[in-house]
């Protein structure tokens, strides 16, 4: 018998121990995975939060967006209109010029004083047949109720003259040409012209000149010589944009 209850005691306390330490190893277990689970939770979170924020960030972008192009769809809009009421007030002054034009006007202007474009400090005339009046002529043509686009002959007062170097001029004194107005700022009596238009001339700076206006036919066709040969070897389109970026800057076309 008491070796029976020896042998109970010990049964129940080894029993014992080995319950408790497998309640341990429970408690932790179950710890752990709640732990876990806690972390997985908390990811989930964070997931959701940035999911959220990039969600937010790209609805922000794309209303940004959209009202960024509604913006320009607005300026361009009213840049169509303010195009198209400047086109209007234009039509408007050109039919009212034209109601106002005098058929029969004529007027003549002499300029004491004619000054080349280098003098001026305008190289860019060179590439065009306009000069510089006053603006008291500005006043006249005005004032007599001239038809645009304004052509004026110019002539020189005195017999033109043949330059002193020969070889300098390209082509022979004639005793006049045909020139467009670029602006009215020249100082009064004075006008400045293109040298080529002077030499064409025959005058020199300081000479006096007469403008007279006159109305030409518009033409519809104009054919041109080349001066060299590899202008027919260039392609059609860069010859295309050679010609209209220097024949814009010319009124008048003269034949020969």
């Amino acid at each position: 018998r008491t070796h029976a209850r020896t042998h109970a005691r010990t049964h129940a306390r080894t029993h014992a121990r080995t319950h408790a330490r497998t309640h341990d190893c429970l408690c932790c277990d179950t710890d752990s995975a709640q732990e876990q689970a806690r972390l997985i939770e908390e990811e989930m979170e964070r997931q959701e939060r940035e999911r959220r924020r990039i969600e937010d960030e790209a609805r922000e972008l794309r209303r940004h967006e959209q009202q960024r192009l509604a913006d320009e769809r607005r300026a361009a809009q009213l840049e169509q209109q303010r195009l198209q009421e400047d086109e209007r007030r234009a039509a408007w002054r050109q039919r009212q010029l034209a109601e106002e034009v005098d058929e029969s006007a004529s007027v003549q202007l002499r300029i004491a004083c004619c000054l080349s474009s280098e003098i001026a400090a305008k190289p860019h005339m060179e590439l065009s047949d306009k000069v510089i009046l006053p603006p008291a002529c500005l006043e006249t043509i005005v004032n007599s109720r001239l038809a645009y686009p304004l052509v004026f002959q110019l002539a020189a007062v005195v017999p033109p003259t043949a330059p002193a170097d020969a070889q300098a001029s390209v082509l022979p004194p004639q005793s006049k040409v045909y020139a467009g107005v670029l602006e009215f700022s020249a100082p009064e009596r004075t006008a400045f012209a293109p040298c080529w238009m002077m030499e064409q001339l025959g005058i020199k700076d300081g000479d006096a000149v007469t403008l007279s206006y006159v109305r030409l036919p518009k033409g519809d066709y104009a054919r041109l010589q080349p001066h060299s040969a590899e202008w027919p070897e260039l392609p059609d389109k860069t010859r295309k944009t050679v010609l209209e970026f220097y024949l814009r800057n010319y009124a008048v076309l003269t034949q020969g």
